[in-house]
């Protein structure tokens, strides 16, 4: 067996391999400690990977909408966050836990959001679309929402010239490979690419939960209110759009039908938070790598979950009440 076919191999176990990273990452935390100082290179080249896939027609034709994508990632990237800071405000919720709700809330849609969408049978040109959108942007947005609601102590300039490194670093590489290899090579090595996505993104879950075991062992008080939080705003947020969805439909030009309000509904609870953790400065970024770990486990959990919900609602008759 050479190395691409290893590759599609673990493409085609996607799945089942994902699933023993986060076992692996439970089992090993010494291996994860050693991958933990790499976890700005693992971000940045799953960020890469996933502009190597991305379709320039599907690009395009979103492109022709702006005012579409304009109000999605206003309401995704700067709206939800202020609500998020809001909640946590009323709800008198810890310091450390108020912030790392609000970094998960600035972050956009995650890299395989297409693929959650396709999988679940939503729109994967529109996730697609914002996902590359709101990653451009987040260098803007997410110093804003973070100097006016949290004032950390950290420099929100700095921050910018982080994130903009990392992603002109991502687009860099993706632009490498694209013209290196071809797009038609590159839609010919879909399984090839799906297994070094699987790869890169065990190697991300061992080194962001490398301290879970520890951390369950020392305070399992403090894993269990980070537990509950990751759920809570995963499918809180999933669940709240996508009743507000439901009730409005598809009267608003933005929202033109059901299927693209639910996907937006996706992406409001499945976020890249590791973009913003990789571009903090380490004693920064330590005291949410908990948060960032356990988060994990509702975004593997989406497709099972919320898939079944998501295809009941957009499959559901006009004025068929909700169950």
């Amino acid at each position: 067996m050479n190395i691409g076919s290893g590759f599609a191999w673990i493409g085609r176990h996607a799945a089942t391999v994902l699933v023993g990273g986060a076992v692996l990452a439970l089992l090993l935390p010494n291996v994860g400690a050693i991958l933990l100082p790499g976890l700005r290179p693992i971000v940045i080249a799953l960020l890469a990977l996933a502009m190597v896939r991305v379709d320039a027609d599907d690009v395009v034709r979103h492109l022709r909408r702006p005012g579409r994508l304009t109000v999605t990632i206003t309401f995704l990237m700067l709206l939800i966050p202020a609500v998020v800071h809001g909640v946590a405000l009323a709800l008198g919720l810890p310091r450390d836990l108020h912030t790392a709700l609000v970094l998960l809330a600035c972050a956009p849609p995650l890299a395989s959001s297409a693929n959650l969408a396709l999988l679940i049978g939503l729109d994967g040109a529109l996730a697609l679309n914002t996902m590359v959108l709101g990653a451009l942007v987040m260098p803007v947005t997410a110093p804003l929402v973070i100097g006016f609601t949290l004032g950390l102590d950290l420099s929100v300039v700095q921050l910018f010239i982080d994130l903009v490194i990392n992603f002109a670093a991502a687009i860099a590489i993706a632009l490498v490979v694209r013209l290196a290899a071809g797009t038609t090579r590159l839609k010919r090595r879909t399984a090839e690419l799906d297994g070094l996505m699987a790869i890169l993104m065990v190697a991300f879950i061992v080194a962001v939960m490398s301290d879970v075991g520890r951390e369950l062992a020392e305070d399992w008080r403090r894993v269990g209110k980070f537990l509950v939080a990751v759920l809570a705003a995963n499918f809180g947020l999933q669940t709240l759009i996508a009743v507000i969805v439901m009730v409005v439909g598809g009267r608003p030009r933005f929202l033109p039908d059901r299927q693209s309000g639910l996907t937006i509904a996706l992406m409001s609870g499945n976020r890249n938070m590791a973009l913003i953790i990789a571009a903090l400065p380490a004693s920064a970024a330590e005291p949410f790598l908990l948060f960032l770990a356990l988060y994990q486990l509702p975004i593997y959990a989406t497709p099972l979950l919320m898939g079944p919900i998501y295809r009941r609602l957009r499959d559901k008759a006009p004025g068929e009440p909700i169950d």
